[in-house]
């Protein structure tokens, strides 16, 4: 059993399991018993001096996932199974950042007059996960549904996805100067 007090509006340190060295060193404080399925996200709040569950804890969860994903991948125009518009990396593993990736491999595809097998496996894209699902939103899940362009994609489609792509990297980029000033 943990327990905790309030001061300044905020569950302070120490939550502890020993509440008589909360009561001897806080003797003004009301000394309280901390909920079993209390954690330091946020899933309660305080309300008028009490601590109560956070009505909204599940839909901010949801927000932050989905933040977190938007921080590390950019949308495409490439399409996943379903139809929708696939995610890329923003650093893929091994390089220093998507264009980076892009631009090898459009000389690659250039060279080849359309995309092959090989040139492919050196792109990976994603589908967007549910982010009201927390489960999706792990590495796993990303790894488990992933894949690589479609080898018979032309010269001219990779063309366009690829000045698409130059075009999203640069508003996203701007949007997240924009974010910082």
């Amino acid at each position: 059993m943990n327990y905790y007090i309030i001061t300044n509006e905020c569950v302070d340190c120490p939550i502890i399991n020993n509440k008589q060295y909360l009561e001897e060193h806080y003797p003004q404080l009301e000394v309280k018993e901390l909920p079993e399925d209390y954690n330091y996200n946020g899933n309660y709040i305080i309300v008028d001096g009490e601590l109560v569950k956070n009505p909204d804890y599940e839909k901010e969860q949801v927000q932050k996932r989905q933040d977190n994903f938007e921080a590390e991948f950019i949308e495409t125009s490439m399409k996943d199974s379903k139809g929708n518009n696939a995610w890329y990396r923003q650093v893929p593993h091994g390089y220093a950042n998507a264009p980076q990736t892009i631009e090898l491999v459009d000389k690659y595809v250039r060279d080849a007059q359309g995309m092959t097998e090989q040139i492919a496996l050196l792109l990976i894209f994603y589908e967007k996960p549910d982010f009201a699902k927390a489960e999706e939103c792990t590495e796993e899940w990303l790894i488990q549904h992933q894949f690589n362009p479609p080898v018979n994609m032309t010269l001219q489609q990779w063309l366009d996805f690829e000045m698409d792509f130059q075009i999203r990297w640069a508003n996203l980029k701007y949007k997240q100067q924009q974010a910082q000033q």
